[in-house]
């Protein structure tokens, strides 16, 4: 299997999806995204939808590859992207770090940790001059933290679904980028796709291998920590409580 961005593989596919799918995707799209889209925009995101579907499929059983680690960010989908808050950084220096995704240019930035570089000063020159909308929700990597995600997921839900709609870049960010914005990625995956919180989180690890595995406790060494229950976790348990 190439690793490699979700759908690498499996651009050729033909699939004709039955009803139930059908009215799924429909549903969820009647429910998050916040105005009337059209057929071109749902075929395009039905399109993206089978590829995660497919590369899900794919990786049962297959024993996980690691990718190149380091890189600041990685495409999981389209143009949906995950990755640290480096990029942010470097943009806002005016630099660049290297390693991005051909074609990596987000319209949009979601940033689920706390950022202490930056000012109202600097959000405005993101939108004012890079022509970026930065949606900030500044949570910690804890139950706490995933408690205050979960009034935000509907938001950042249909942000997703937006950017698959329109084909316009994305990215979700935390401080690493392998637990809260990977488990909001995955959980975006998940609820679109009807996967498991653990085949989305397989599939983001098998492109992004900085991903968490979702467990009880943070393993010794994990940050400062060890010892409290991780938001990867929180995440897991909330989709299969929650997820149909």
């Amino acid at each position: 299997m190439q690793v490699g961005s979700i759908g690498s593989s499996c651009e050729t596919v033909k699939f004709e999806a039955p009803n139930q799918e059908e009215s799924h995707i429909t549903n969820v799209l009647r429910t998050y995204v916040g105005r009337e889209w059209t057929q071109t925009e749902e075929a395009r995101l039905r399109e993206s939808v089978l590829k995660m579907k497919v590369a899900a499929q794919a990786l049962k059983g297959i024993e996980q590859t690691f990718v190149e680690e380091g890189v600041p960010v990685h495409r999981i989908i389209d143009q949906i992207y995950l990755g640290s808050e480096a990029y942010l950084r470097a943009l806002l220096k005016r630099t660049s770090l290297g390693g991005y995704p051909e074609g990596f240019n987000p319209k949009k930035i979601i940033t689920l940790n706390f950022i202490e570089f930056m000012g109202e000063r600097d959000f405005d020159a993101l939108r004012e001059f890079a022509g970026i909308d930065h949606i900030y929700v500044p949570i910690e990597d804890s139950p706490e933290g995933f408690e205050c995600f979960i009034p935000t997921f509907p938001k950042i839900m249909g942000e997703f679904c937006e950017a698959l709609l329109s084909g316009e870049g994305m990215l979700i960010q935390c401080k690493m980028g392998r637990s809260r914005s990977a488990a909001a990625a995955a959980m975006c995956i998940a609820k679109i796709a009807k996967l498991t919180f653990d085949e989305a989180n397989a599939l983001l690890r098998s492109i992004r291998s900085e991903v968490s595995r979702p467990m009880p406790i943070f393993p010794e060494g994990y940050y400062e920590y060890t010892g409290t229950v991780p938001f990867t976790w929180c995440a897991k348990q909330y989709c299969d409580e929650n997820f149909v």
